[in-house]
Order: C-alpha cells, then sequence, then structure tokens
C-alpha cells in the first residue's frame, strides 16, 4: 500500500516527464507489472493539468524508446548473440524457451501482426522488441505496428485507473488501485484457466479423436 501511495506521489509531482521516464524504465527494469504501473499513471492522471490522452501519448513514447533500446541492442549484437541474450530475458519475463523459438521463426514470417500482438501479451511484450531486432525487422516495420498494441495496451489500464478515480473521488487513490489490480488478476486467472482448459481438451481430442471417427464413419 505504502510503495504504490509512493509511486502516485512521485507521478503526480513530475507530471508527464515523470510518465514518460516510468514507461521507460518500465520497459528496462521490469520490477513492477506493466499494469500496475499503467493503473498507477491513471489514478496519478486525475490531479494532471494535462488531458488523459497526452498522459497516455507520454507514455506510449516512454515504452517505445524502452522497445528502441532492447531493438537496437539486439540487432547490433549479431543473432548469436542476441538469442543468448533473448533467452535470458525470457526466462527473466517467465516466458518459456519453447514459446521463444516459436515467436523468433513467426516474427520472421509475419512480423506485422506480431509487432501489434506481441505488445498485448504480458512477458512476451518485454521480450518482442529483441527478437524483431535479433532477426532483422526493419525498424520502419517493426516500430509503427508495435505503436499501436503499445497504444491499446497503455490506453486500456490507464483509462481504467484515470476513471476509477474520477468515480471515487474521495477514496485513497492506492486503495483504488489495489481494487481495480484485483479484477484484473481476477479476470487473468480466469482467462488462463480457460486457456488451460482449452489446451488439455485439445490434447485430449486432438487429430488422434478426429482420425478415428473417420476409421467409424
Amino acid at each position: 500500500m505504502e510503495s504504490l501511495t509512493s509511486l502516485m506521489s512521485m507521478l503526480a509531482a513530475s507530471s508527464l516527464l515523470g510518465v514518460l521516464a516510468a514507461t521507460l524504465l518500465e520497459r528496462l527494469v521490469p520490477i513492477l507489472p506493466s499494469y500496475v504501473l499503467l493503473m498507477s499513471i491513471g489514478i496519478a492522471a486525475v490531479g494532471f493539468d494535462a488531458p488523459l490522452l497526452t498522459v497516455v501519448s507520454a507514455s506510449v513514447a516512454g515504452s517505445i524508446l524502452g522497445c528502441g533500446v532492447y531493438y537496437y541492442a539486439a540487432s547490433s549484437i549479431g543473432p548469436v548473440r542476441a538469442r543468448r541474450w533473448g533467452n535470458r530475458l525470457a526466462r527473466l519475463s517467465g516466458v518459456s524457451p519453447r514459446r521463444m523459438r516459436r515467436m523468433l521463426i513467426a516474427f520472421r514470417r509475419d512480423a506485422p501482426p506480431l509487432s501489434v500482438l506481441s505488445q498485448l501479451v504480458p512477458g512476451l511484450r518485454l521480450v518482442a522488441p529483441g527478437v524483431a531486432g535479433a532477426v532483422g525487422v526493419p525498424a520502419l516495420t517493426y516500430f509503427p505496428f508495435s505503436a499501436i498494441g503499445i497504444a491499446v495496451w497503455n490506453l486500456f489500464f490507464i483509462a481504467a485507473g484515470y476513471f476509477a478515480a474520477q468515480r471515487n473521488p474521495q477514496t485513497e487513490a492506492a486503495s483504488i488501485a489495489l481494487v481495480v489490480i484485483g479484477l484484473f488478476l481476477g479476470i487473468e486467472v480466469i482467462v488462463g484457466a480457460l486457456w488451460w482448459l482449452r489446451r488439455r481438451y485439445q490434447r485430449a481430442h486432438g487429430p488422434a479423436s478426429f482420425r478415428a471417427k473417420a476409421i467409424v464413419q
């Protein structure tokens, strides 16, 4: 609670420059989950002079700068070293080596849509810039498309914090943040459980069952 209060006090004091710096650092040193930081920005933004879209734009600029650091670092050190570095970052971000390999292959084949979608998946969104740089996705392809995904992600969570704080002006900001974060964590657990059940069902009723049905018919 105290750490959230301190974070929002710092953001409120530094305004747009603080938003840009916080979202840049979140990419480089991912200590807090991004949705915690972004919702805290939204709650703090109620006290800013700038409109909500300007706050979101500052956050997008910071996130893109952070992406640029990993993208150009990976593109400059060569594919072999970039792959090793990417695997380390993937482990820190909770991304499995198998998922990382699939992402490398997919980025070579479908860079534009993956540049957008990878910014909407926790964990992958931190690894994706380095992957794009390592496999040689052109900067003029990667950055405009990744900016779309970043904008959607940042807008969603900043707006959630902003409107929650506006609807409850008398409630302590950290309490609002904890409630909203709890709701999103609950949604994330439910989605994860549904995904796991779907994967189990597919494994149990996969191609073998379809072949069996074809033989019976």
